[in-house]
């Protein structure tokens, strides 16, 4: 599910729990389980992290310089997965000054 998450982000942004769970082939239980693993209070809360990456990257004009042609999938995962991992690192950070 991560996988498709990564490749497809703008089409996660526009899905439905449901839709989302039919394309990995699993529950939408399980959709809603991968999201608090990776510490989103749930499905609404991964589309929002995912539109705001979709938003920065646009914004900044520019994604990384660390882009290699050879491995361009590879790379483009790289760069996401970095940026979900501040996104969440931030959210974290924010939810514990609140409590």
């Amino acid at each position: 599910m991560g996988d498709y998450i990564v490749r497809n982000p703008k089409k996660v942004v526009d899905m439905t729990v449901g839709e989302l769970a039919k394309e990995c082939g699993v529950s939408e239980a399980s959709v809603s389980r991968f999201c608090k693993r990776i510490e989103l209070k749930g499905f609404h809360h991964l589309k929002i992290s995912l539109a705001r990456e979709l938003v920065d990257a646009k914004d900044d004009g520019e994604i990384s310089g660390h882009i290699s042609v050879d491995d361009m999938e590879g790379s483009l995962r790289g760069i996401l997965s970095n940026k979900s991992v501040y996104t969440i690192q931030i959210h974290n950070y924010i939810r514990r000054k609140q409590t």
